[in-house]
This record gives structure tokens, C-alpha cells and sequence, in this order.
């Protein structure tokens, strides 16, 4: 069992990877090579989603490796299926968090589960310590499934590489989802699409304004960079309630910086937009890079906060998708 601090050493490893990779593509490839892909979703053997940081990451590592499937196995799952796993092969962090809860007075300890029964002013008897646990996981590429079960592996991996279109990034592209949401206003902002050069989120006026979509040469950056803006406006007080940062540059500013580049791509892959990091986006890089080498455990703050701005979208943009769906029955 790894302790946290080489558990986040590991993660931050894998982001800092794929961050210098990005700088060193020029901008030219996406953060996820996986868009266009139906339902090419990190998810166990047994078909359950990983969720948290461990889906982003998990994402990363089927991207930058090539993996023909999402699908990962625990050591103990390899044995039950009699496969093995390939010499050299190095595995990835799964964490989760566990809980303690402590009387406050006594010490008298209860499980999460009689504590999430209390009621409110109980719960203040009680102390609530958190921490992270951990295991690890191997993709299907990392064993010899595909020798063992080819027919299966065959039939998974047509599975998850079919795609909705093909999959050409530098012609005109449509996101019906996203094109849906503006035509009918249906974001929780107001969006503004106007022929100029500058695309923002005004925190002061909860609005998003960016260039019509004709302005971009390659047209999934226009959804890239909405996604972008729209990630911004998920940390207003009365949604997610992140800290943005008051100057530019500051280093709150700058993380959210990053959590809004980090989210666009991860959205981007599950909506098949080809989601390439901006040129402004590299700066902040450079700093997070920089930071993740020397406090590692700051990547679970930074995931924490990409993931619940991509479950806040997510929940919205499904919500509304089945909504409009109903009506048109």
C-alpha cells in the first residue's frame, strides 16, 4: 500500500508527463486522443466507472499509451481470469478516500455509515477525519488477455473504437449537444457569441462571451474554448464556489487557469471534440509544472475540483439534452 505522499508523487507524475508532452506538440494534438469514441469511458473489467481524479488520469495513460480498450484490472482480477501481466508493465494508483469519526469528548469511534444517519446538530459531536486509500490497476494491453480471449478482447475492442463519425479535425465539426445548448440558451449563464477575437467569462455580469464559430480555422477549438468559459462560470458562489483569483497571474487565478483547461479537455473527450490546449494555456503550465514537482499532494485539490466541474456540466448539459428530447416526443 503506497503512503499518500508517494500515491500523489505518482499522479502528479502522470499530469506532468502529458503537461510537458503538450508543450512539446506545439499545441498541435489534444490532451485526450480518444475523441470520437463512443463510450470510451475508464471503467473496470466488471464495467464499473472509475470516478474522481482516477478517471482523468486513467484517461491520460489510455491516451498517451495507445490502449485499445479503457478497461482495468486489479492483480487479484488477473489471477481469477488466469491471465498474466506483461514483464515490465508498471500499474496505476486507484484512491479513494476512507473515513474516522471520533466522539469528541470520549473518543468513542463509529463507522461513516451510523454517522451519515446522524442528524445535523448530532454530527457536531463528532469528528470527521478523512484519508486516502489505494490500489492498483492494469489495462487489458498490460496482460496477455488478447491472447487468452481474443474473440472477447476482438469484440471489446470493437466496442469501444467505433465512433458516431469520422473523425476529421480540420473540417467543419458539429457538437449537437453544445449546438443545442446555445440555440436554445440553456446554459446556467447567459452566452454571447459576437464576431471579435476574445473569448472571456465576466464573473461580475455571469456572463460568457465568445467569437461565432466561422472565426476558428478548425472548429472543434470553438467548442474547446467554450468549454473553457463554461468551466469558468461553474465556480460562481452560488455553483461550485471555487477561489478564481482577483489578479491576473496570481496563483489562484492561475489554477483556475489550469482546472478550466483541464476540464474543457476531459468534457471534450466525452462529447468527441478534439480539445487542444490554447498557446495561453501553456504559461499556466509551465507554473503547475513547476508547483507539482515540488508539493505533489497538491494534485488531489486540483483533480477534486476538475472532476466536480465536469459532473456539474455534465449533469446540466445530460439534464437539459433529455428535456428537450421529451418535448419532442
Amino acid at each position: 500500500m503506497k503512503t499518500n505522499n508517494q500515491l500523489a508523487e505518482r499522479f502528479a507524475e502522470i499530469l506532468i508527463r502529458k503537461m510537458e508532452e503538450m508543450k512539446s506538440e506545439k499545441w498541435e494534438k489534444p490532451w485526450f486522443d480518444v475523441s470520437g469514441k463512443i463510450n470510451f469511458y475508464p471503467q473496470n473489467y466488471t464495467g464499473r466507472k472509475y470516478t474522481s481524479g482516477n478517471a482523468f488520469l486513467l484517461l491520460l495513460a489510455c491516451s498517451w499509451e495507445g490502449y485499445r480498450t479503457p478497461l482495468f484490472l486489479t492483480f487479484n482480477q488477473c489471477r481469477e481470469l488466469e491471465i498474466k501481466i506483461i514483464k515490465n508493465e508498471k500499474s496505476f494508483p486507484i484512491y479513494y478516500k476512507n473515513f474516522l469519526v471520533y466522539h469528541r469528548e470520549n473518543n468513542k469511534r463509529i463507522n461513516i455509515d451510523d454517522y451519515n444517519l446522524l442528524t445535523e446538530e448530532e454530527k457536531k459531536n463528532w469528528r470527521l477525519i478523512s484519508y486516502l486509500k489505494n490500489y492498483n490497476v492494469f489495462n487489458l494491453d498490460q496482460t496477455n488477455f488478447a491472447s487468452i480471449y481474443e474473440d472477447e478482447f476482438n469484440r471489446l475492442v470493437d466496442k469501444f473504437n467505433a465512433t458516431e463519425n469520422e473523425f476529421i479535425v480540420d473540417t467543419i465539426f458539429n457538437c449537437p449537444e453544445l449546438d443545442r445548448m446555445i440555440e436554445d440558451n440553456s446554459w446556467v449563464c447567459d452566452i454571447i457569441l459576437k464576431k471579435q477575437n476574445r473569448a472571456y467569462y465576466s464573473p461580475s455580469n455571469d456572463l460568457i462571451v465568445c467569437p461565432v464559430k466561422n472565426q476558428f480555422p478548425n472548429q472543434h477549438n470553438f467548442y474547446s474554448v467554450l468549454l473553457h468559459e463554461m468551466t469558468h462560470c461553474t465556480g460562481k458562489e452560488e455553483r461550485l464556489n471555487r477561489a478564481m483569483g482577483k489578479v491576473f497571474g496570481d496563483n489562484e487565478y492561475a489554477r483556475e487557469e489550469v482546472i478550466a483547461e483541464l476540464t474543457a479537455a476531459f468534457m471534450g473527450s466525452q462529447l468527441g471534440v478534439f480539445a487542444q490546449p490554447s498557446i495561453e494555456s501553456v504559461t499556466y503550465l509551465n507554473g503547475w509544472i513547476k508547483i507539482l514537482k515540488q508539493s505533489p499532494d497538491f494534485i488531489f485539490s486540483l483533480l477534486d475540483d476538475v472532476v466536480c466541474a465536469s459532473n456539474y456540466m455534465s449533469e446540466k448539459i445530460n439534464s437539459r439534452m433529455e428535456i428537450l428530447e421529451k418535448v419532442a416526443q
